[in-house]
């Protein structure tokens, strides 16, 4: 096998670091108004990862003359990415089209919102919760202000699952096959989904708000167990909710463990 692709597969396992959970700030429940808010009633985002050899060597740097992948996954992958390029928050994009109708983000949302608010030592009503469906909060990566959002509470504890991704399921069986192929071989695709958690403080001075903290959970390719080929997925949607399924279980669970570990 190539030495740079051994090193480019290596690099893709998870490494076992442990890093700095950021630690929560206090407010006081009884002083503090609080707004819980659900960023999105769906995916923000629609990508797609490994799913046939063309994208296999986008993915791992290289290059091939000749598409020798699928006719699926290549359309799967030129689509998504024209897609992506009209519209940033793919909502045209073939991977919502593959999920179809579904309760992740809803489901994930609400169980994670309300462990959220108690992290953070506040009660939770589900009633007073907002969710925002065709406008969005965002916030800028370099100065944390932000944009979207109109309110008078000095805190704001918001969720959005923020990238639903479409890519093969990683093994290490799986990494050299791909070597020893050079991306031929057969896919087995799952979902990745990146859930955000955000604390937002007011400004009482000019009523802006900036992120104070942030922090990121849920399932990735490499914990994921379901998972099937691209033409399977296309012609069966009740294969597809099963790794979205999955996918929901591992992402509450993923959240609740790193917000339980962070209010200790």
């Amino acid at each position: 096998m190539n030495r740079s692709l051994v090193i480019t597969v290596m690099c893709c396992l998870p490494l076992c670091v442990l890093g700095r959970q950021p630690a929560i700030p206090h407010f006081d429940p009884q002083s503090t108004k609080l707004a819980l808010i659900k960023n999105g009633t769906e995916p923000l985002t629609y990508t797609t990862g490994v799913v046939d050899a063309a994208s296999f060597w986008k993915q791992y740097g290289g290059s091939v003359g000749t598409n020798v992948g699928g006719i699926v996954g290549t359309t799967i992958q030129s689509t998504s990415d024209a897609a992506a390029a009209r519209h940033p928050n793919g909502s045209d994009s073939p991977v919502k089209a593959l999920m179809g109708e579904n309760q992740l983000a809803p489901t994930i949302q609400s169980a994670v919102i309300e462990r959220l608010a108690a992290a953070w030592g506040f009660p939770f009503k589900s009633n007073e919760v907002i969710e925002l469906k065709d406008q969005f909060v965002t916030v800028d990566p370099n100065t944390k202000t932000v944009q979207g959002l109109r309110s008078d509470a000095d805190l704001i504890l918001m969720t959005e699952v923020r990238n639903v991704n479409l890519t093969e399921r990683f093994s290490m069986g799986g990494a050299f096959a791909s070597g020893l192929t050079f991306g031929t071989n057969k896919k087995s695709l799952t979902t990745e989904v990146s859930v955000v958690l955000r604390a937002l403080q007011r400004n009482a001075s000019d009523g802006t708000y900036k992120q104070i903290w942030a922090d990121m959970c849920g399932p990735n390719y490499t914990s994921m167990k379901t998972s099937y080929p691209l033409k399977d997925l296309t012609e069966s949607h009740d294969k597809m909710l099963e790794i979205l399924n999955e996918a929901t279980h591992q992402a509450v669970d993923s959240c609740t463990r790193k917000l339980a570990a962070m209010s200790k």
